[in-house]
Parts: structure tokens; C-alpha cells; sequence
């Protein structure tokens, strides 16, 4: 009966091979399928020691009986092939003589029947078995949500009707394949021989390891479904024959594709991580070299000013964590393209010394548009393949990558070193599709988190889901901030520590006064407890910046002016885009003074265009005669992380912690740029606010700040930022930072807050208690395991990273010869380089500005020329993909008005030098 039974299981096919029909081997069976998935999954594991080390200790099981798991487990991914709607795809193989006719069924996806076949009485006991410590009556719920993470690693979990259906009773299946089905999980078991993990028993354990196995399965399938690696047999072979070979082919697509990560450097320290920093290395600097580190799981928070060197910090104690096997790479994650961008490019010199030398590690920057870095395109054009010898001396690029993981975000976290948005993390939390993939990628590295004081509600809730399940899947994390609230901070410990599986840690609530609580400051939880570190202030960063207020833009323009006449190099940072647009314009109309423009709402080739001239004029190494004497008006762009430094910068009013960021951007580069070679005597922020003595009505501040007094919608906080700041007249750094923050964020009362605030604080506290409510429902819920997910997932389209209101991305197109053209010129011939050429010609922006009409708009063109533009865009649309098809295309005249069509605006404009502008924003 065992005989015929492999003989009937060799005729279920699981992957087809046209190319070998004529030698007769046209299919793989799916036992084999399943022996290289299996395969592939140990590999995996094989290659991060550490990985299964962390998990090891985690889940409390040995590391040996792990491994095996989690391989048989992902062998079982795609047991549900073996139905009657999976093999109607070739019936020409199915077994007639014995199993009668192939009848088509209404049946449901094969990895469906993957749920329901193992929770078969003839299955199950092969799952339930490898977990004695749960007893009987609740294995079945507890087993549900490993059954989840096996069957649904297509990206999604099967739905609940799916766990409690019979199998026997089911006409896809039934008892004719449930037999044969068994025999293959039988053959899995027998050959990988797993042994039960004795300690597995709490069900929130159980939902927790669901997370590893989903990620685990999903990378498993996709290495092991490799045709060029796991090439078909002889379906008849036997699985003792059969294994050998598919370990030896998983060995090999595990090394070929990138996924064997480098040894880490044993001893790494700040002269191989950061040799500048080494030469005078900042207190914080020094103290993240000498951190204490366990080896298990841990969130380490720094905090310090600007200039303290806090990426050099981040970086020797991430190389640190590698050397102690608390992870197997990097990812460091920022909160905008602009600062990703710059970080790849700081990266890219030294990410080498993590490892060993002479290793190959790979580096790629992942964010929307990193198709359009320069520094990205180089790094990856010249890219060796990774079968060779990419690490040798003489490779002429700064930055080795794979080319697999330079097309696909989804697989960019797999990388050994990664540059991204704050986004591509956030993806591994939010309810879409293939999260599971992502969380298999980061698992093995430790996490960065760049700027997180500069998340909103929305975004703060998603950091906190991710640090949890981090934790949950054996990774470390360091957070970077110069002005973080305490009660941020711990909201971020508690969640990590919950991932860990611990209630509450020991020293986490300390019961001091948050406003005493010393800074700069390294905050620590490692094996269950937090601890903190005051590494000390260095002389060097103490400082004053004079605070002062201006109380209209034309005082505003003023102050600027006369600055810039005195050599002075200005910055005027405007709160939204419309503000820093007439700033500039009537600046420009004031003439003697060369000015500048710099925000978000430019085509894609000007912002890179003037993102690079704003650093060669304001940047570190700029020349005194470059930077002298100018002005640049800008937004929140040049806020944060990007090495800019000005003598003189004039402000919107904003929170306290976001003016503090802009306030680092004044006399930052003291070196390059001593005192004697200042045209004023100390560094002077200004902001351009109402009285906060003077407080009539809620609509304080709008009569000064007029549309930018919109941006931050939280009254009590920006009052309070306009009272203290102007009431100390100065930020003494760092005595302040502490002190300034706390005062200002303090929501234990508003009772100093005028009364005419209350009630829009109150809806502003309402509006961000939404939003958290948002953000739970938007995210998957860590403690849930994998079959929370069960309801619909979405795609990556349809639930956002951030919130804010609707935007439309816009393409910008020329008419030439009747043709549409993309502003950008192509950089060379064919269809990647005009396919590049319209993503550089593209923007994002609040769908309100290409809705809003004006009164002067000019007329549409007549029905003939609108015929004619409406068909070459339908021309155009036809040649990009599907999902571009949201796309507006918005045709430049040679007047510079904008005809996005019939549905848009007349009164939109494009300029390089000014960006988009609807004129309706002017009246």
C-alpha cells in the first residue's frame, strides 16, 4: 500500500518545466517541491546562525530541534497542490486508472486546501506532535496560527472559514487525495526528522513564532522555487536520493542570490567605523563604543544636540551588535528620500567595515523615487553579478548590489546594508500584502530609526508596532533623536519590550521628573531591563542661539535682506510651500540680493537639481564666496539631517522640538567657519509669530503666519513653543533641551494654555486619539500572531505610511512634433531611459492644489486642440504600466500654465525655478 502510494503521490504535480517535454522530465512532483522549500528553509537558517540563535532564546527551544521545525514547517507550505483544483491545471498526468476522472470543482486556491489538509486527523498529528507541552484540548487553537503562517505565504493568511472546514467531507479533496496528501507530509517528517520542542505551551507564544515561520516560508518558497537552482528529477525518484540533492541546490541559491550574509568584524570601533569621528570623538560617540551588550534582543535610544556625531554613534554600535550576533546587517531608516539619499551616500564609504575583510556585502537605498538617485544609479549600474568575486580591491564602484535587489523594493530589506525611508519599514506592519517578506528581511538586521521626534501620531503608533514586532522576531534596534519626549520614549520600551514577551521591565518607570531626567542620554533595554547612560556634554557643542520674535513676513524679508548685504549666508524657513514661494518672489523683487528656492513641490529633475546646488552653496565644504551674501527660502525640507549652515536663519513659528532641528542648521560647521569669519557675533534664530501675551481668540497666529499657521495643528503646543522661547530669549544647548521639551509637551495639563485655546486643543488631541485609532486599524497587531491578518489585506496602493490629505503624483509633459514628451530629457536611447526620464519629470502634491480654480485662469483650449491633447495622452498612458494609470498628466505651455485636462485646475503654472503653483493661491 506505502509503494503505491509513492507511486500515485509522484503523479501530483507541483511546478512544470516546458522546456524539458521533449527529455520526458516535464514536472516536479510535490513532494520534491516540498523537500527543496524544506531545503532552502534550513539553508536559511544555516547561513544566520545568529538568527536561529536569537529565535533559540526567544521561544526558550534549542537552537538544533529549532531549525528543523521551522524547515519541516515550511515544507508543508504547499501540501494543498495536491487537490482537484490545483492538478485540472495539466490533467494529462493525473492518475485516471486509479482515481477515476479528473472532474473539474468549484474549489478555492491550493494554498487554502494547504489550512485545511493540516488540521486532517491523519495530518495533524505530524504538526501537534513537535509540541507535547500543549494539551490536547487546545491544540487545535493553538495550532491555528502556525497553520496560518504555512498555508498563506502567498502573502496573505487563509480566511477563517478555512480552519474549522473538514477535509474529508470536501469535494476538492476528500478521501481519495487525503491519503496520498498524508503520505507526503509523512515523507517530509521522515526525511527532515524534527523533534518536538518540549517549551513551546503559552498561546501567545505560539502567535508570536507565527511571525519568523510566515516570513521564514514566504523566503523559503521563493528561493526554492527557483528553476535555475531546483531543476526537475525524475518524478518517480525516492526522497532519501531526492534530498541530498535539493540541499546541495538550496546551499547554492542561497549563496548565488545574496542571502549569505558576511561574516561580521569581531572587534570593530570607531577608527573602522568612523575614522573622522576617531580622531576627536564626541562623548556620545564614545560611550555608544564602550556600551555593555548582552547579546539578546535590545532597543537602545540616543540622545543628543546636533553636530554630537549621533549617525557615527548609531553606526559602531550597530557594528558592535553584528560582532555579538544580534544581527546580520544594517537598516538604517530615515524620514525623508532627501535624508535616505544623503545617508546612502555616507554609507556607501564605510559600510564595508562591518565585515570581515575581503567579504562582499551589498548596499542598496530603498525609497519611491531611489531609481532616481544619482548616487543609487552609479553604485548599481556598474554592479558585478553576484556569482563572481565582487569584493576584490580593484571593484571600480563604492557600493557592491545584486541586481535582484536593486529592482524590487519588497526584497531591498534583504540586503546586508540598507539606506530607505521610514516607509519601507512601516510596510513590514502595515495590513498589505507580503509583509511577511519584508519582516523576514529586517528580522536579521538591526533597525535604525533616524529623527523619530519628528513623527506625527499616525507614524509614532507604526514605530511602535514595528519595534514590537522586531523584538518579537529577535531583532535589535537603535532609535536617534536630539529633542524626544519622555513619554515617546517609553511608549517605544514598552513596545519592544512587549514584542520580547515581558509585561514590564525592570527600571522602566524610574519616577523621576521627565524635565530632570539628564540629556544627552543613552537609554538601554537589554536582557529585561532598561538602564540609562549620561555620556556627557562636549564643550565643543555647547552653545547659545539668541531667540527673538518678528511679528510680520515683511519684517521677516527685511531682516533677511539687510543680513544678506552684510555677507551673511541666510535661510528663511517657511511652515507650507505657497508662503515660501511669495517670500522668494518678493524677495527677488527687492533685488541686490542673489536668492534661492527650495522645497517638495518641484519635478523630480529640479528638486535633485537644486537639492545639490543648496548643498554646494550651504554645505560643509562650500566656499565662503559661494555662500556669502545669499539667501535661501525653503520648507521643512533642510529641517532635518541634511549638513547645511547658515549665520542667520528666520523661522515660522512650529513646535519647539521641530525650531530646535532648525536652529541646528545655524553655525554648525565652527571648523570650516570660526567665529572671526561670522558677520554677527552669535548665532540668532528668528520667528515670525504672534504675541503669545496677546491671545484673543482660537485663530491666534493666523493674522501673522496666514496659511502656515495650518501646518502643525496643535494650538497648546505651538503656544506654549512661542511662551517659553520668547520668555528665555535663548536655546542654551543642551542645558535646554530637556526642560524645553517636557514644558512644552506636557499633557498632563493645559491649565497654562489661555482659555480661547482649549477647545481647539481639545479637537486637536481628539483629531490625534483618530488618528492612533487609525493607525491600529491600519496595522497588523503583533500579539494577534499571523491570523489576525485574516481579514483583507490590502495592496501596497490603499493603505498609506503617513497621513495627511489626498495627494496625486503629476507627470509634466511637453507637446512636441504631437507627441508628449516628459520634461526631463531622456538620457539616452530606449525604453528604460525614457521610462526614467518621466519619473524624473514627476511630482506629488495635496490633490487640493490641482482642484482649486482661480478667477484669472486663462480659457481651455478650444475642442479641437483639447481632442488632440486628450488622445496623445491616452497614447501615452498605453505605454506605461497599470499602475501608473493614476497618473495626471499635465501638459507645459510655452507660457508656463499647466493643462492637467478638464478635471484640473486652469490656474496651474510650472516653472523650474518656482515649482507648481495654482494661481487661485494667491487671491
Amino acid at each position: 500500500m506505502q509503494e503505491d502510494l509513492y507511486h500515485l503521490s509522484s503523479r501530483f504535480w507541483a511546478k512544470t518545466f516546458a522546456a524539458d517535454l521533449m527529455a520526458g522530465i516535464s514536472y516536479k512532483p510535490v513532494l520534491h517541491h516540498l523537500l527543496d522549500v524544506a531545503a532552502a528553509a534550513q539553508s536559511l537558517l544555516q547561513a544566520k546562525p545568529g538568527l536561529l540563535r536569537r529565535l533559540s532564546a526567544r521561544y526558550g527551544v534549542p537552537e538544533d530541534r529549532l531549525m528543523l521545525v521551522l524547515a519541516f514547517l515550511a515544507g508543508l507550505h504547499d501540501l494543498g497542490k495536491i487537490s482537484r483544483c490545483f492538478q485540472i491545471k495539466w490533467p494529462e498526468i493525473w492518475p485516471e486508472d486509479e482515481l477515476g476522472p479528473l472532474v473539474p470543482v468549484a474549489g478555492r486556491s491550493h494554498w487554502r486546501n494547504t489550512a485545511l489538509l493540516l488540521r486532517d486527523p491523519s495530518i495533524a498529528p505530524l504538526l501537534t506532535g513537535l509540541f507535547p507541552s500543549v494539551k490536547p484540548a487546545y491544540l487545535q487553537s493553538q495550532m491555528a496560527p502556525l497553520i496560518a503562517a504555512i498555508a498563506g505565504h502567498h502573502g496573505v493568511p487563509p480566511p477563517p472559514d478555512d480552519m474549522k472546514r473538514d477535509a474529508c467531507n470536501d469535494p476538492d479533496l476528500g478521501p481519495q487525495l487525503i491519503p496520498i496528501a498524508a503520505h507526503v507530509a509523512g515523507e517530509l517528517a521522515r526525511i527532515l526528522k524534527p523533534e518536538p520542542l518540549e517549551g513551546l505551551k503559552d498561546n501567545s507564544t505560539f502567535k508570536a513564532l507565527s511571525w519568523p515561520v510566515a516570513g521564514l516560508i514566504t523566503l523559503a518558497d521563493w528561493v526554492g522555487s527557483d528553476a535555475a537552482f531546483f531543476g526537475p528529477q525524475e518524478p518517480d525518484m525516492g526522497a532519501e536520493d531526492y534530498w541530498p540533492l535539493a540541499l546541495e541546490a538550496a546551499g547554492k541559491a542561497v549563496r548565488e542570490k545574496g542571502l549569505c550574509p558576511p561574516a561580521a568584524f569581531a572587534a570593530p570601533d570607531l577608527a573602522r567605523v568612523a575614522p573622522a569621528a576617531a580622531i576627536a570623538p564626541r562623548p556620545l560617540q564614545q560611550a555608544a563604543a564602550e556600551l555593555p551588550l548582552s547579546g539578546a534582543p535590545a532597543l537602545v535610544i540616543l540622545e543628543d544636540t546636533a553636530g554630537a556625531g549621533k549617525t557615527e554613534a548609531a553606526l559602531v554600535l550597530a557594528a558592535r551588535m553584528l560582532a555579538e550576533g544580534m544581527g546580520e546587517g544594517v537598516f538604517m531608516a530615515l524620514p525623508t528620500m532627501a535624508t535616505a539619499n544623503a545617508m546612502y551616500g555616507r554609507l556607501a564609504p564605510v559600510y564595508r567595515q562591518f565585515f570581515e575583510d575581503g567579504s562582499s556585502p551589498s548596499l542598496v537605498l530603498a525609497h519611491g523615487q531611489a531609481a532616481l538617485s544619482q548616487v543609487f544609479r552609479a553604485s548599481t549600474a556598474q554592479a558585478t553579478p553576484a556569482s563572481g568575486d565582487p569584493g576584490g580591491d580593484d571593484q571600480p564602484v563604492s557600493a557592491f548590489c545584486a541586481s535582484w535587489l536593486a529592482d524590487s523594493r519588497r526584497k531591498s530589506l534583504l540586503a546586508d546594508v540598507g539606506a530607505a525611508t521610514i516607509d519601507q519599514a512601516f510596510l513590514a506592519v502595515l495590513r498589505k500584502k507580503h509583509l511577511a517578506l519584508r519582516q523576514a528581511g529586517l528580522a536579521s538586521h538591526v533597525l535604525i530609526v533616524d529623527e523619530a521626534h519628528c513623527f506625527d501620531a499616525y507614524m509614532g503608533k507604526e514605530l511602535e508596532h514595528l519595534l514590537e514586532l522586531h523584538a518579537m522576531l529577535g531583532g535589535s534596534a537603535i532609535v536617534l533623536s536630539a529633542t524626544l519626549a519622555e513619554a515617546q520614549k517609553t511608549a517605544m520600551l514598552k513596545a519592544f519590550a512587549k514584542g520580547l514577551g515581558l509585561r514590564t521591565p525592570q527600571g522602566l518607570d524610574a519616577g523621576a521628573d521627565p524635565a530632570g531626567v539628564p540629556y544627552p542620554l543613552i537609554t538601554r533595554l537589554d536582557a529585561g531591563t532598561v538602564t540609562r547612560t549620561a555620556p556627557g556634554t562636549d564643550p565643543r557643542l555647547h552653545r547659545e542661539v539668541a531667540v527673538r520674535r518678528a511679528a510680520s513676513r515683511e519684517a521677516v524679508m527685511q531682516e533677511a535682506l539687510e543680513a544678506a548685504r552684510q555677507g551673511a549666508a541666510v535661510a528663511i524657513i517657511c511652515n507650507a510651500v505657497d508662503p515660501a514661494i511669495r517670500m522668494f518672489e518678493a524677495l527677488r523683487e527687492a533685488g541686490g540680493v542673489p536668492v534661492d528656492l527650495f522645497h517638495a513641490r518641484m519635478a523630480q529633475v529640479d528638486r535633485q537639481a537644486i537639492e545639490a546646488e543648496v548643498l554646494s552653496r550651504f554645505g560643509k565644504d562650500a566656499p565662503q564666496e559661494r555662500r556669502a551674501g545669499r539667501i535661501l527660502v525653503a520648507t521643512q525640507v533642510i529641517e532635518q539631517s541634511l549638513d547645511l549652515d547658515f549665520d542667520l536663519i528666520l523661522t515660522d513659528l512650529a513646535p519647539v522640538d521641530l525650531l530646535i532641528q532648525r536652529a541646528g542648521r545655524l553655525w554648525r560647521h565652527m571648523p570650516q567657519r570660526p567665529l572671526e569669519t561670522r558677520p554677527f557675533d552669535a548665532p540668532t534664530l528668528v520667528v515670525l509669530s504672534a504675541d503669545p501675551d496677546e491671545v484673543a481668540d482660537a485663530k491666534w497666529g493666523v493674522d501673522v503666519l496666514q496659511q502656515a499657521a495650518f501646518t502643525y495643528r496643535r494650538p497648546a503646543v505651538v503656544w506654549r513653543t512661542a511662551r517659553h522661547l520668547f520668555g528665555r530669549g535663548r536655546i542654551v544647548s543642551p542645558a535646554d533641551m530637556r526642560p524645553l521639551i517636557e514644558a512644552v509637551y506636557n499633557a498632563a495639563s493645559w491649565d497654562d494654555v489661555p482659555e480661547p485655546l482649549h477647545q481647539a486643543q481639545q479637537m486637536a488631541e481628539g483629531e490625534e486619539q483618530g488618528n492612533r485609532q487609525l493607525a491600529k486599524f491600519n496595522l497588523a497587531k503583533p500579539a494577534e500572531g499571523y491570523t489576525g491578518l485574516q481579514d483583507q489585506l490590502s495592496s501596497d496602493e490603499e493603505i498609506g505610511t503617513r497621513l495627511g490629505e489626498a495627494t496625486l503624483t503629476l507627470r509634466i509633459a511637453r507637446m512636441r512634433d504631437g507627441k508628449l514628451v516628459p520634461l526631463a530629457e531622456p538620457g539616452g536611447p530606449g525604453p528604460d531611459a525614457m521610462a526614467e526620464a518621466w519619473a524624473l519629470s514627476a511630482l506629488s502634491c495635496r490633490k487640493a492644489i490641482l482642484t482649486r480654480q482661480g478667477r484669472d485662469a486663462p480659457p481651455p483650449p478650444d475642442a479641437a486642440e483639447e481632442k488632440r491633447r486628450a488622445a496623445a495622452r491616452e497614447t501615452l498612458r498605453r505605454s506605461w504600466p497599470e499602475f501608473e494609470a493614476s497618473i495626471v498628466i499635465a501638459i507645459l505651455e510655452e507660457d508656463g500654465h499647466l493643462d492637467a485636462g478638464p478635471d484640473y485646475s486652469r490656474s496651474l503654472s510650472y516653472s523650474r525655478s518656482h515649482g507648481l503653483i495654482n494661481g487661485a493661491a494667491r487671491e
